[in-house]
């Protein structure tokens, strides 16, 4: 994830930042992988609607409205990008295959920051997925950057 400019992680969401309006934006989730990610945040002109931002060398490409389904509590799902200590992602990466022995082979092919429903608090959780050849699996941090699972 070392790839997202100079500034790694944390220049990233400086970025989606300037490119949201907000600072601090507010967030459902953020994919990161390698080499382009997506951030889908709630517009800071209108509490109602969400977009999705994509991210490509360098640049936050133009927002896609996202349709939100249910009828459940939007301010509860999201999260400000405050609340994530984002110099914890390039840690996590670097670890993260060597906590997962079973996936041989293994690398990060992404990162999720999310909310979590499996969580009884239902805190902000960085997700670290690993892929090899014969398995993949994740290892879960907290928004601090605390081993989970």
């Amino acid at each position: 994830m070392r790839q997202h400019g100079g500034a790694g992680v944390p220049g990233l969401i400086s970025t989606y930042e300037t490119a949201i309006g907000a600072s601090p934006a507010k967030l459902l989730k953020i994919v990161i992988y390698p080499e382009y990610s997506f951030a889908t945040a709630q517009s800071p002109t209108n509490a109602a609607h969400v977009d999705e931002y994509p991210y490509r060398d360098g640049v936050v490409g133009p927002s896609s409205p996202v349709q939100l389904i249910g009828d459940g509590d939007l301010e509860a799902n999201l999260f400000a990008t405050t609340d994530v200590d984002w110099t914890v992602i390039n840690r996590a990466v670097t670890e993260a295959p060597s906590l997962m022995p079973a996936v041989e082979q293994g690398a990060v092919t992404h990162v999720i920051v999310e909310r979590s429903v499996f969580r009884p608090d239902f805190s902000v959780t960085v997700r670290v997925y690993v892929s090899g050849p014969r398995g993949s699996g994740y290892v879960e941090y907290t928004a601090a950057g605390e081993l989970i699972q």
